[in-house]
């Protein structure tokens, strides 16, 4: 009781003895009583000859040991009869109950430094009906989304998808790729371009690809066997070349143009099956296969042919 008279009689001297600044500049709170953890309005008001002539104090994030600044809102400005009139918005509270000063706040107008009025803040505590029954714990406010936290929610479900979509895109790829490559024919270094291309031929001919539904494995393995046998019987760069590309080499090559354009069309054939997915008739693929045996029987590689040696000089026939 002593402490509270001693700071009321406290806050009635510091007033008195600033009455006479009080003119330039002033402060009011709001309400003198609160709650703990509730706000009030500090206004601090100077008047001043100009904006520039008003200094303020820097202000922290407490006014006293008790009292705490939450924060400012936006200041007042007026202009009358030549002068200026300022007034700073503090939002304070406090989270100890009790009786606090809130000490003077200095403010230098015009080069000289006056105080506000010193005040006091009577913080009670929150009362508790003890004859109440104990209750729970209230749940959660069920609010509705705005319009905003539904949008974000929609780009964030919107990204993962697309997410999911891309991952699934490059493991389709990387099957695809892996399946393409299972169907490449393995060329046989050690056993001449011909020999092998007929063993590759005939094995392919007896595996009814085609008849069973299977156009486009049987034209796969069908062009990577003419192609491998150009490239190693010919040496021409076939296997990563295009058809047109093969045509262009083919004319470097020895062999009829005949059976040069009916490789070409065979291989044409083989292209339609692969990239434009279409399905080539019986007779087409007929055709192709029989233009690769053609083509493989009729550049054997011939024998040098045996030349009789010349009567040794002096010597009768």
């Amino acid at each position: 009781m002593k402490q509270v008279l001693f700071a009321i009689l406290s806050i009635l001297f510091v007033g008195a003895f600033n009455q006479a600044q009080a003119q330039d500049v002033s402060a009011n709170i709001h309400s003198n009583e609160i709650v703990i953890g509730d706000q009030v309005q500090l206004d601090i008001t100077a008047n001043g000859s100009s904006i520039e002539s008003i200094q303020w104090p820097i202000f922290n994030d407490t006014l006293s040991k008790h009292v705490e600044i939450l924060g400012e809102q936006t200041p007042d400005t007026v202009l009358q009869n030549g002068s200026v009139s300022l007034t700073r918005k503090l939002l304070l509270t406090s989270f100890d109950s009790g009786l606090w000063a809130i000490p003077p706040i200095p403010v230098t107008v015009d080069g000289t430094v006056y105080e506000t009025e010193a005040m006091l803040l009577s913080v009670q505590t929150v009362e508790v009906d003890t004859a109440a029954a104990i209750r729970g714990i209230k749940e959660p406010l069920d609010t509705p989304y705005t319009i905003q936290e539904i949008l974000e929610i929609a780009g964030k479900i919107i990204g993962i998808t697309w997410l999911v979509l891309a991952v699934l895109a490059v493991i389709a790829f990387l099957v695809g790729k892996s399946k393409k490559k299972a169907v490449t024919v393995e060329s046989k270094p050690n056993i001449a371009p011909h020999e092998w291309a007929l063993q590759q031929l005939t094995e392919l001919q007896e595996s009814k690809l085609w008849q069973t539904g299977e156009s486009k494995a049987y034209h796969i393995k069908l062009s990577d066997i003419i192609r491998t046998y150009l490239e190693r019987r010919f040496n021409i760069l076939a296997l990563e070349s295009t058809t047109h590309e093969i045509k262009v080499q083919l004319k470097n090559v020895v062999m009829p143009i005949e059976l040069k354009e009916k490789i070409i069309e065979a291989l044409s054939i083989s292209d339609l099956a692969k990239f434009a997915k279409v399905e080539p008739l019986a007779s087409e693929n007929e055709f192709a296969i029989t233009a690769a045996f053609r083509l493989v029987n009729e550049t054997i590689p011939q024998p040098e042919s045996e030349v009789e040696p010349e009567n040794p000089e002096g010597e009768n026939a």
